[in-house]
Order: C-alpha cells, then sequence, then structure tokens
C-alpha cells in the first residue's frame, strides 16, 4: 500500500512479514507481487490474469495491465507452478 507523502510523491506503509505455510495442487501457481502491482490491481483482477494459459504469457498480461492503468513505481511479479511431486 502507498500513502502520500508531503515531499515527494508516494513512501510505502510499513511492512508484514511473516511466514506462511501452503499446499498448492498441481495446476495451481503462487503469485508473489510487490505493491506496485497490488497498488493497481485488484486480487480479483490478479486472479484472472491468472486464470489460464502459460505461465509466462500471463505474468506479461499482469505487467501489461499494470502499465496501461499508469503504474508511476516500479513493481515484481513471481510465479511459480506447482507441479507433480514424484
Amino acid at each position: 500500500m502507498f500513502l502520500p507523502s508531503d515531499t515527494q510523491g508516494f513512501f510505502a506503509a510499513e511492512p508484514i512479514i511473516g511466514l506462511q505455510r501452503l499446499k498448492l495442487l498441481t495446476g495451481e501457481s503462487l503469485l508473489l507481487v510487490s505493491n506496485g502491482a497490488t497498488f493497481h490491481l485488484s486480487d480479483d483482477a490478479l486472479a484472472a490474469c491468472l486464470s489460464d494459459g502459460d505461465l509466462a504469457v500471463r505474468i506479461q498480461q499482469i505487467f501489461d495491465e499494470v502499465m496501461k492503468l499508469g503504474a508511476a513505481v516500479n513493481f515484481s511479479a513471481v510465479a511459480i507452478p506447482a507441479t507433480e511431486y514424484r
């Protein structure tokens, strides 16, 4: 989340740091994004971007959406696909 700054545009809120364990099912993906993406896209919009297709294409779609909405800050996105463990 970005908060207004009196001096230079925006500054980041205090980060929330924690540990979460989860299990992904085969075919699911874990998406990690910085606040530069969540500032412009809701959770539902991000989920829609990940709905189908090649993972690289889906990450490009998130990038394109954020840029189309006028991203003024840098952002990062990492998607990790779950595959069957053998």
